[in-house]
């Protein structure tokens, strides 16, 4: 930490495939911030893999909020410029759901988009998985799929999972993705 009390992007640069590929592996794992989109970055770790980041606040709160990332994706599977595109469209959601918080756009996606960007924005997930995904939603959750996200809370998900624990089980509880 340069300035002795919070970490600073000491890494900012235009991420292109070369400047990806360029990045050396070092002791420990440290992220290439993108210098055009705010948030999106390639973390390198020790053994050289390249995981395509998106950073992002969920709530308002500045720096007191807390920080999460999403992988997009590995390089080189994954192209900067088709990683930056997923970054740009988890902060558009992300942001349309901060303002719909505040009272602003209305434009919530329902369960079955959630899940189908969900899918989408891990390309490494197996196609088995992916099946196995999709089945257990249609078999556990069909009555939710057209439901908003703000229209399911915690205790909906509780309950459900409470009782998919009864019958047919945990295991199918503990099976739907999330």
């Amino acid at each position: 930490m340069p300035n002795g009390r919070r970490k600073t992007a000491l890494h900012k640069v235009r991420l292109t495939t070369r400047a990806v590929a360029d990045a050396r592996p070092r002791d420990r794992r440290y992220i290439v911030w993108d210098d055009e989109l705010t948030g999106f970055g390639v973390r390198i770790s020790p053994s050289g893999l390249r995981s395509f980041i998106v950073q992002y606040r969920v709530r308002e709160g500045g720096r007191g909020a807390a920080n999460r990332k999403q992988v997009l994706g590995h390089f080189p599977d994954l192209t900067p410029p088709r990683a930056r595109s997923r970054a740009r469209e988890v902060l558009r959601t992300v942001a349309q759901w901060r303002a719909h918080r505040e009272g602003g756009s209305p434009s919530i996606p329902t369960l079955r988009h959630a899940f189908e960007g969900y899918l989408r924005s891990r390309p490494g997930i197996a196609e088995k998985t992916r099946s196995q995904y999709r089945r257990c939603f249609e078999r556990h959750a069909p009555q939710w799929f057209d439901r908003r996200l703000d229209e399911l809370g915690r205790e909906d998900v509780e309950t459900r999972f409470l009782a998919l624990s009864e019958h047919p089980g945990p295991s199918a509880a503990n099976a739907l993705p999330g």
